[in-house]
């Protein structure tokens, strides 16, 4: 929806990476994303060549995210650990 309304789906992306840091109790984790100003979010300033790099990019991107939140949802820190490493 947010891809939607956006384009780019970056203020949904940036909630979920904030929820994430929230929920791992790790106060310094929030505050190491709130200095980075997400800037360790691939999708902004990146220029791809077509429209369909980009629904190509945003569909793997999507599916990397909806690997982590499964893998939250399950207590599998294996599994998550992994989908965040790709």
């Amino acid at each position: 929806a947010d891809i939607a309304a956006t384009g780019d789906g970056s203020a949904a992306d940036e909630a979920l990476h904030g929820l994430i840091a929230r929920a791992s109790g790790n106060r310094y984790f929030g505050r190491f994303l709130e200095f980075l100003e997400m800037g360790l979010v691939p999708r902004r300033g990146l220029v791809r060549q077509s429209a369909e790099d980009d629904d190509t990019y945003l569909d793997r991107v999507h599916d990397e995210h909806v690997a982590l939140v499964e893998a939250i949802a399950r207590r599998d820190i294996d599994g998550a650990r992994e989908a965040v490493r790709r």
